[in-house]
């Protein structure tokens, strides 16, 4: 069985590989909001979660294969490894203050590419965009 990772990175090149994601998730994530907010808006969470999630992926992906290999492998190291900076600087054979200074890069680098899916994230009876992510000005 893939590791939900590896599902994410087949999908940056088979876009049908995210509804393996949806399959998997969508009980526990369809269950917890369907319990939280309703049947019907449950629905709609399930479906804006996975979709926002698919939009965020194809958004990224460009934009982490242009980052330099030693930056995308740090990247890669740190999200879908799940490694501290001082394993990753173990990994690379590199000081900590360098795998730093390279997630501050990739940081700076990839926030003007954050996802336009997730500014989208409105909540259509009041007319505002949710609070975690306020759309551009």
């Amino acid at each position: 069985m893939s590791t939900d990772s590896e599902i994410i990175q087949r999908s940056l090149g088979q876009p049908r590989a995210f509804a393996e994601l949806f399959d998997r998730h969508a009980e526990t994530v369809g269950g917890y909001a369907a319990r939280r907010l309703g049947p019907d808006a449950g629905e709609d969470i399930l479906s804006e979660t996975f979709l926002v999630a698919e939009i965020s992926t194809r958004e990224l992906a460009p934009m982490i294969a242009s980052l330099s290999a030693k930056d995308r492998e740090t990247l890669l190291l740190y999200a879908w490894g799940d490694l501290t900076y001082e394993e990753i600087a173990i990994a690379l054979g590199v000081p900590v203050g360098t795998v730093r200074s390279r997630m501050n890069r990739i940081r700076t680098r990839l926030d003007p590419a954050r996802p336009s899916g997730r500014r989208r994230v409105v909540n259509e009876q009041e007319g505002e965009v949710d609070g975690r992510f306020r759309a551009s000005a």
